[in-house]
């Protein structure tokens, strides 16, 4: 365990971005290929391209019952010094959730073998399974870890 008691999986520069060396984005090969699974109680998808230009290019969908909930277009790329995923946010007819050239930003923090730890979010590849860890707002219960299972579907 390597993050804290309400988040195990989870890390935050905070805890653990001091004098860590900072992995490249390659290392991160291990995220390529079209993953689907269950996630928010309905069946979603994510997609990882291979790093090209210093960059990876990544896509959420999440679908329930055949209609689409929202999307996610993700950039890993060097920001601020440090590999982060940067996330828009789309509804269903492409509307953006965040303003302008806003976006959620994930810091990378750590590499081990076939994980990834993101601030607020962690990548576990088991073989052809692919386990998301995020750190979600639980409302009155504070943050929770909420946990996305993903299969290799290509």
């Amino acid at each position: 365990m390597r993050g804290t008691a309400e988040l195990p999986h989870i890390l935050s520069l905070d805890q653990h971005g001091e004098g860590i060396s900072i992995p490249a984005i390659a290392e991160l090969d291990f995220l390529v290929g079209r993953w689907e699974g269950e996630a928010f109680g309905s069946w979603a998808e994510e997609n990882w391209a291979p790093a090209r230009g210093g960059t990876m290019l990544g896509s959420f969908r999440l679908v329930k019952d055949g209609a689409p909930l929202f999307y996610e277009l993700m950039v890993l790329a060097e920001l601020e010094g440090r590999p982060q995923i940067r996330v828009k946010h789309f509804g269903p007819g492409m509307e953006p959730w965040e303003e302008g050239a806003e976006s959620e930003n994930f810091p990378l923090i750590d590499v081990e073998g076939t994980t990834a730890w993101f601030g607020g979010a962690t990548y576990h590849r088991v073989g052809d399974e692919l386990w998301i860890y995020l750190a979600m707002n639980g409302g009155d219960d504070g943050s929770v870890e909420e946990l996305l299972r993903f299969r290799l579907a290509d």
